[in-house]
């Protein structure tokens, strides 16, 4: 986890969180948005950390098509 000052600002979703909760979010207009919710979530905490959003695994079987 990284201080929520050097998080990315240009749309990208990343983990935005603090001690007690984290949640997907994206940087919009000055403020966080939680991507499930699409709304404000400076409204629920105020986040502290971040990190970036990991690449789910892929199936071999679909590497092999």
């Amino acid at each position: 986890w990284q201080p929520i000052e050097t998080a990315p600002k240009d749309g990208l979703a990343i983990f935005i969180g603090h001690p007690e909760c984290a949640r997907v979010a994206y940087w919009q207009d000055e403020d966080w948005i939680d991507l499930d919710r699409g709304t404000s979530l400076t409204c629920y905490f105020t986040p502290t950390h971040w990190q970036q959003l990991i690449k789910p695994p892929i199936l071999k079987e679909l590497e092999e098509k």
